[in-house]
């Protein structure tokens, strides 16, 4: 029996390239699930570049304040650069003292080096003059002006000496010079040896209670200052400064520095980081400032074979210098 209705149509195939409804609906469904899954990564990309965008010299100042630019002026109606402490280079500073004026350099950026003495005066000091038991710098301590017209020195029961080769010894006496009082002069002549010279005897000079009088403790000094000039009879202008620390019983090193006078009156140093040790020395121990025992003025005789040179020497406010009140 035949069939009462007529069959469907077959449904025409889909063309190859066009999207049925099936598979456009699952497109947007993995698409809507790749964005679920990307957004935290998103989220996160953007507020790593938010950090990184407020930082600044590895701090992050995203919530602190950012002063206004000065309104000053410079010279010639310029704009001045702001410092990271809001002032302009050049301004009157209060924490640098009053009336203080800070230069540039003390506003330029971190990488500045600030030199060790610009903090520390005392990085200064020679390290041989500077130690735990004497970290600062004393002030001066004359040991003679010789406005007494004696041999004794200021403080001390000691006096200057003169002292020669040969069994000779040079004059010594304290004349009066005008402007200035009395000063100590030595002069000599013939000498054939080694040479000649003053000098000073230290112990009985210490003033620290507790201190031995048996050596002088200069730890805190420099070193030695003096005025002097050259005597009307002088022919040799050189005079060796010297001090002496002990090497026993019967023994003294000595440390000299070489110093060249003129006519006239001026003042001079010998510091104790310029002394080197004379060849007479049985050792190559090093000064001991904390244990001097004598100061000489020494004309040395450089060549032996023939006599010094006539010398005259005049010598005044012979002292200590640490610092100068």
């Amino acid at each position: 029996m035949g069939r009462l209705w007529p069959r469907a149509p077959p449904r025409a195939p889909a063309s190859r390239g066009q999207p049925t409804a099936g598979s456009r609906e699952r497109h947007v469904r993995v698409g809507l699930l790749l964005t679920r899954a990307a957004l935290p990564t998103l989220l996160c990309l953007c507020l790593c570049l938010c950090l990184c965008v407020a930082c600044h010299d590895g701090k992050l100042d995203l919530f602190q304040s950012v002063p206004p630019a000065p309104s000053n002026l410079a010279d010639g109606g310029q704009d001045m650069p702001p410092v990271r402490d809001g002032s302009i280079p050049g301004q009157i500073s209060a924490q640098a003292g009053d009336g203080a004026v800070v230069p540039d350099a003390a506003v330029i950026p971190d990488a500045a080096v600030v030199p060790d003495a610009a903090v520390n005066p005392d990085a200064a000091v020679p390290s041989d003059v500077r130690d735990a038991a004497a970290p600062m710098l004393r002030e001066d301590r004359l040991l003679d002006d010789f406005d007494d017209g004696d041999s004794d020195a200021l403080d001390s029961g000691q006096g200057w000496y003169v002292f020669g080769d040969n069994n000779q010894q040079p004059s010594l006496g304290f004349p009066e010079e005008p402007g200035r009082g009395r000063v100590a002069r030595t002069a000599g002549q013939g000498f054939t040896g080694w040479g000649a010279g003053m000098g000073l005897n230290l112990q009985g000079l210490q003033e620290e209670p507790g201190g031995s009088s048996e050596v002088f403790d200069a730890r805190g000094y420099l070193g030695l200052r003096f005025d002097a000039r050259l005597g009307e009879q002088a022919v040799g202008r050189v005079v060796h400064v010297s001090v002496l620390d002990p090497c026993g019983p019967d023994c003294q090193h000595r440390f000299s520095t070489p110093v060249t006078l003129s006519g006239s009156w001026a003042s001079y140093e010998a510091r104790f980081d310029q002394l080197e040790p004379v060849q007479e020395n049985v050792s190559d121990a090093p000064l001991e400032i904390s244990r001097l025992v004598g100061i000489s003025f020494i004309h040395w005789n450089e060549a032996v074979a023939t006599p010094l040179e006539d010398f005259d020497v005049l010598v005044d406010n012979v002292q200590f210098f640490g610092i100068t009140p």
